[in-house]
């Protein structure tokens, strides 16, 4: 009697926070399928995504429908990601297609070669001729050096990302984890550029990845650390940010992971709460960016291989930054009728000076969107992002 009345309870506080996000937190490797209850539904709730993403290979659909329901009841949806799904496209979509938690449907992870490609896009044809009203993913490998492209047999990054923009599935995503134990990645901006001008010239939305699960060289993550990330992805115009992972995946032929939100034992790390404070920041932010239109992105004082440096001068708002040698992203965006400045420190380590001179009408813009009267100086925090309105 005293299980039932609290799984009522958790039902009823669920189902309060429901939330469509237009610009979704997603957890990669969520809620695992074993693990699929109210309660840790509502734990993932708790740490701030929207959508969870976790392998069903191998088990019945039915198993994946009892799933939904319990995230349906806290407000969590979820990809389908099955062998049936796979297997039997039709029959499988018609099952699920109309359950309210259902979020969209997980095609391929890092396709390499041209059969990859052709055979995502075989199946998203055969599941949006039943339902095309959902997202899709398909994640491109990232650009680390070309030495790692060749081994997997990539002449060139720019060709292998038009090939995956020029596809019929609407939606790409890109998992480029920048930050190791020897510092950022020197191509990291470069690889957000060349997905950015391919999603424009395509006119698909693309979704980015944060790290928020140790293994190699990458490190326990800090809140700077998941900020650069996350405000990185956004003022470059993503519209989905995913985690990898959610839930720290067992130790493979290649990596030790460790560390992530939720531990091998299935209890939350530090990490958790990392994240947790990660995800109350963007669940605001992540408003003014729904929507909007990136118009341009600049760097100041350290400009990246294949990036454009901002300049100061001309008319109107002009934003100076100081403070270390990483400097700033600086991305100019519309929405609304309202124009606004977002100005991200590029160090996770280093604090950043912004100044900002312009007319009567500009206001700063906090994290929870309430505009404030101009200050003089601005100090951000390692990966913490500003944002001005005019």
């Amino acid at each position: 009697m005293r299980i039932s009345f609290i799984i009522a309870g958790l039902l009823s506080i669920c189902s309060l926070s429901r939330l469509k996000a237009e610009i979704p937190i997603v957890a990669c490797k969520g809620v695992l399928p074993q693990e699929s209850t109210i309660e840790r539904f509502m734990e993932l709730k708790e740490a701030g995504f929207d959508v969870s993403c976790s392998n069903f290979v191998d088990m019945p659909t039915s198993h994946f429908i009892k799933a939904m329901d319990n995230a349906h009841a806290c407000g969590i949806r979820l990809f389908a990601l099955s062998t049936e799904l796979w297997q039997y496209p039709e029959k499988t979509v018609r099952r699920i297609m109309g359950h309210p938690a259902l979020y969209g449907y997980f095609l391929r992870d890092e396709p390499l070669t041209e059969k990859d490609f052709a055979d995502a896009e075989n199946l998203y044809r055969r599941i949006s001729a039943i339902d095309g009203s959902k997202p899709f993913y398909l994640n491109l490998v990232p650009y680390y050096d070309d030495a790692l492209l060749q081994t997997f047999g990539i002449e060139s990054y720019a060709a292998y990302v038009r090939r995956g923009f020029g596809s019929d599935i609407p939606q790409i995503c890109f998992d480029y984890y920048p930050i190791t134990e020897d510092g950022i990645r020197d191509n990291w901006y470069y690889n957000l550029e060349l997905i950015r001008k391919e999603s424009i010239r395509s006119k698909k939305e693309f979704w980015g990845y944060i790290l928020s699960t140790p293994h190699a060289d990458y490190p326990v993550p800090t809140l700077s650390m998941l900020r650069l990330q996350a405000y990185s992805n956004l003022v470059y115009g993503a519209k989905a940010l995913w985690y990898f992972t959610y839930w720290t995946p067992p130790r493979d032929d290649n990596f030790i992971f460790h560390d992530g939100p939720i531990g091998l034992d299935g209890k939350r790390t530090g990490t958790y709460d990392v994240v947790k404070k990660m995800n109350k920041e963007l669940r605001a932010v992540r408003e003014l960016f729904d929507g909007a239109v990136i118009e341009s992105v600049r760097h100041a004082i350290n400009v990246p291989y294949g990036t454009s440096k901002y300049s100061v001068g001309g008319k109107g708002m002009k934003v100076i930054v100081s403070g270390n040698d990483k400097g700033a992203v600086i991305s100019s965006f519309s929405k609304a009728g309202r124009r606004y400045i977002a100005v991200v420190n590029k160090s996770y380590m280093e604090r950043l000076y912004v100044q900002v001179r312009a007319r009567d009408n500009v206001r700063h813009i906090t994290k929870s969107l309430k505009p404030e009267k101009l200050k003089g100086r601005y100090t951000l925090s390692g990966g913490d992002i500003a944002i001005f309105s005019y």
